[in-house]
């Protein structure tokens, strides 16, 4: 789940999407008429640019899910740049099962694809795949997750830790004025099954706790929208006296908008990844501050670099993606995901 805003080509949307099953063949994928590696019964899709195409100028992307506005918006960004540089872009959508994304990455692999770019759903999770598929000769680009493997060619990606310190030092100044000593009990929705976004918790609940926070609970929203929101319910029930909460990421944070309106809290919300109702709960003031990324710039600079490692131009190791905090002074400028 890695801001940089405001981003007005998101809207930009491919021109040619098919679907398809894991079962075509890399003929398929060598004429370009179809999408190949849907493992599971996950989705995949195929967009294309102008002129002849063959496995080399084929660049599968290897998703999270297509639920979440962060992801969607990502492969809007995949689609467009694979378009403007002339080449097809598989989709695979495993929907946050960690074996069918295992399965696709190296499916693609079988078929000749020679670059992939992988968000994984749980980061070392996708180890031993994506060494599979670079033993076969794939190039591997990171994007969103951080994966310390030596498959990973490019590695493209928010500093989550610095991004979660960041928002932390926007609140310990803000309970400075907000709150009795300037002492907030924190609870946090987190996502316990995601590398990244412990990261964020981290950054954030050590910055808290410098500035004299104290966390009172924290649950597991597991970075899907109904499991978070049963989370953030639980937890404003379970902690009335409760007067700042804080999410890692766009599920949790819709999840927390939800449950702190039902239960009518006050608690403060400071969170991450802004949906339409994340930008009316910042203007309303429902929530405080929250980090914003640019998913869609990542999917472009992710099939720049795949399609450079394709042609055996030189590609950056390292894409520090900007994070950027957003609240009510900014928020006009923040197109949703």
């Amino acid at each position: 789940m890695n801001d940089s805003i405001p981003t007005p080509t998101r809207r930009v949307r491919a021109t040619m999407i098919k679907r398809a099953t894991a079962s075509i063949a890399l003929a398929s994928v060598a004429s370009l008429a179809v999408a190949a590696c849907s493992s599971g019964g996950s989705s995949g899709s195929t967009t294309s640019g102008g002129g002849k195409k063959s496995s080399k100028t084929t660049v599968a992307l290897v998703t999270i899910n297509e639920t979440a506005a962060f992801f969607t918006q990502m492969n809007k960004g995949a689609q467009a740049e694979a378009k403007k540089l002339g080449v097809s872009l598989i989709i695979n959508n495993p929907d946050n099962a960690v074996s069918k994304q295992n399965t696709a990455v190296e499916d693609y692999a079988n078929q000749g694809i020679k670059a992939e770019i992988v968000d994984s759903i749980n980061g070392p999770s996708v180890y031993s795949a994506i060494k599979y598929a670079h033993g076969k000769g794939t190039h591997i680009v990171a994007v969103d997750s951080i994966l310390d493997s030596p498959a990973v060619d490019t590695q493209i990606g928010v500093d989550n830790e610095a991004a979660g310190k960041q928002l932390g030092d926007y609140y310990c100044t803000w309970a400075k004025t907000n709150l009795p000593q300037g002492k907030g009990k924190i609870g946090v929705v987190a996502a316990l099954n995601s590398p990244i976004q412990i990261q964020r918790q981290k950054g954030f609940v050590n910055t808290a706790k410098a500035c004299g926070g104290s966390i009172v609970q924290t649950v597991d929203g597991q970075n899907v929208e109904s499991t978070a929101q049963t989370a953030a319910q639980n937890l404003v029930t379970a902690q009335p006296s409760m007067t700042v909460v804080y999410d890692t990421g766009e599920p949790a944070n819709i999840g927390a908008i939800s449950a702190l309106k039902q239960a009518k809290s006050k608690a403060a919300l400071f969170g991450w990844d802004l949906d339409p109702a994340g930008i009316a709960a910042i203007k309303s003031g429902a929530e405080v501050a929250a980090i914003q990324q640019n998913p869609y710039q990542e999917g472009v600079e992710a099939v720049e670099a795949a399609v450079k490692l394709i042609e055996g131009q030189q590609a950056p190791k390292n894409v520090t993606a900007p994070a950027t905090v957003i609240t009510k002074r900014n928020v006009g400028s923040v197109t949703p995901y």
